[in-house]
């Protein structure tokens, strides 16, 4: 899925090539004339010393664009302009490659540093002027007719309710609130000059939205109440006015877009694109290869024991994870980590705690050869599955294959149909937000917002799937470094590196040491006890680690630490509202 984006970008230059109707030239030179507002503003700052005022107003005129500028280029846009402010690896390159932060986000770490050096500010202001320059050289005569501004516009309401509400990109100043203000003003602001008049009652509606957050302040604002109240309607007026106008949406993408363009509400397991997700034919996808799947997921022939089954650590009752702090291994020890649920788990960019694998088809590989687990090969597992009704089983489910049935591809197809099937947002939270159920309760709201403002959960754990899956396009899975103990009494981080593997060269980073897979948590009242170790038995062990600023918090040597390392402040009341919400994420039991 990593690829999509580039292949993305390549498919809209075609599609644009192609088309017969002329761009909206009122409209693309007023958006570059913002854009040239911000090259000048830079230039100015270049000249002066570090100064809030300044950077407010350069935030405020980025904001007002950056639904094109993303949508123009989003890689680009996380490198360079907007991308968190942690160090990342290049991917898809023979060489190891660190991308060192830069953009926005560490402008406003920077600002709202008391003891920054004008030094370093100066030269980050510089490296983003770059970059700025880069961006204008490239894209100043992009051509925009509507289908392009719609699909704009269409990802940054994502991108504001998943991620600016959040705080996630204004990590020093925390000026979310104004950050929205100013996108849904300068979203307002272009569509009112489009050649052709646009719909007034989408425009009005994103005037409500602009006074809202222009008059709310980050820790009171109810974003619970604003989803229901506000997004929600907006976001689906939006996607049903596309529809009628017939505007094309990212659908018609041969690479399949992880969301789907026509979904109206952000909590219900249609607002993301299947296909997106399967790493097989989407037309294999049936209820019979399901069964099938489902069959192999429980049966402990599988393993070269007899005795393990992948049921055997992925237990629905418990959320299809084992209640183990470690998982216990084929011959009776314990493996090193836990199993973590599967309910939603597809749903993600990459597999396991360290993301090695990128697919679940490569998970399974990793399962089956391990000598801790399965220690078998596919090739033993076909001879058992010959030798019973599988075969006829497996003819049923894949009549193209009926020569051969049981082989590699048909064998791992069943198995992730059967873990895509695992799919569900009907938790009393989902159904509250699509207007299902009429009360939620109020300790679960308050537990909501913290999680989405104060708490800063939200900033990792992004909404709709509360996992590290990243809006607003959720293409890749993130991973952070917590400082995770090695047991209760915090005596020392937990040995395990996670990411950071030296058999895996380009993982082999210092500031991936310690970094794991930031999970769901989404269906967590059943997946005690957590973290990777098992060491936290509850979760009000959990908050209260996060509350103190992690494993830095506590005084244990953590360098790369990713999560902010002050307290939270939190109230013991407001500590137990963040657990009331997450425990109203449980999902009705499947198998």
């Amino acid at each position: 899925m990593r690829y999509f984006l580039i292949i993305f970008s390549l498919i809209w230059v075609i599609l644009l090539a192609g088309k017969s109707d002329k761009p909206d030239h009122h409209f693309t030179n007023s958006f570059n004339l913002k854009c040239d507002t911000i090259s000048t503003q830079l230039e100015d700052m270049m000249h002066s010393a570090p100064s809030l005022p300044q950077y407010r107003d350069l935030r405020r005129r980025f904001k007002e664009v950056e639904f094109l500028v993303a949508f123009m280029d989003h890689e680009f846009y996380n490198k360079k302009l907007n991308g968190a402010p942690l160090p990342k690896l290049e991917q898809n390159v023979t060489e190891l490659k660190v991308i060192q932060p830069s953009g926005l986000q560490v402008l406003d770490e920077l600002i709202a540093d008391p003891v920054r050096s004008t030094d370093e500010w100066l030269s980050t202001l510089k490296k983003f002027q770059s970059s700025w320059k880069e961006f204008r050289t490239i894209y100043r005569y992009q051509s925009m007719p509507t289908d392009f501004i719609a699909q704009a516009v269409q990802l940054q309401l994502i991108r504001i309710y998943t991620m600016g509400i959040t705080g996630f990109d204004a990590p020093g100043t925390l000026l979310s609130m104004s950050d929205c203000a100013h996108s849904f003003q300068g979203m307002r602001d272009l569509l009112a000059e489009l050649d052709e008049p646009f719909n007034e009652a989408l425009i009005n509606e994103m005037d409500l939205n602009y006074q809202l957050f222009v008059h709310s302040l980050f820790d009171t604002f109810d974003r619970l109440r604003y989803y229901t109240d506000y997004w929600q309607l907006l976001y689906s007026h939006w996607v049903q006015y596309v529809q009628q106008n017939q505007w094309s949406t990212w659908e018609s993408s041969v690479t399949p877009v992880p969301v789907n363009p026509n979904a109206t509400d952000l909590f219900s397991v249609d607002f993301f694109n299947r296909r997106a997700f399967l790493d097989f034919d989407p037309n294999e996808y049936t209820q019979t290869t399901i069964n099938l799947g489902r069959q192999l997921f429980f049966d402990p022939g599988l393993s070269s024991t007899g005795t393990m089954s992948c049921a055997t650590c992925h237990k629905p009752e418990k959320g299809f994870s084992d209640g183990l702090p470690k998982s216990k291994s084929l011959s009776g020890g314990h493996l090193d980590r836990n199993a973590p649920g599967l309910m939603n788990s597809v749903l993600a960019g990459s597999f396991f705690y360290d993301l090695r694998a990128e697919h679940l088809s490569q998970q399974f590989e990793h399962v089956i050869t391990n000598q801790d687990e399965f220690n078998t090969t596919l090739l033993t597992i076909f001879s058992y599955l010959e030798g019973g009704d599988y075969r006829d089983r497996f003819v049923s489910a894949f009549p193209n294959h009926a020569a051969n049935p049981v082989n590699p591809y048909t064998f791992k197809t069943a198995l992730s149909a059967y873990l895509h099937s695992l799919t569900g947002y009907n938790s009393p939270f989902d159904r509250f937000m699509r207007h299902e159920s009429a009360k939620l309760d109020k300790d679960v709201i308050a537990g909501y917002n913290l999680f989405m403002g104060k708490a800063a959960c939200a900033t990792c754990h992004f909404p709709p799937t509360f996992s590290g899956l990243l809006p607003p396009l959720f293409d890749d899975s993130e991973s952070e470094v917590l400082g995770v103990p090695k047991d209760e009494k915090y005596t020392a981080i937990d040995p395990d590196m996670g990411r950071y593997s030296l058999s895996r060269i380009k993982e082999a980073v210092d500031f991936y040491k310690h970094s794991f897979k930031t999970v769901s948590v989404r269906n967590v009242s059943k997946t005690a006890p957590y973290m990777h170790n098992g060491v936290f038995d509850d979760l009000k062990d959990v908050v209260e680690f996060y509350n103190n600023g992690g494993g830095l918090g506590h005084q244990l040597d953590v360098p790369y630490q990713t999560l902010a390392g002050d307290s939270l402040d939190l109230s013991k009341k407001e500590q137990k509202q963040l657990i009331r919400f997450m425990e109203a994420l449980e999902e009705p039991e499947m198998r």
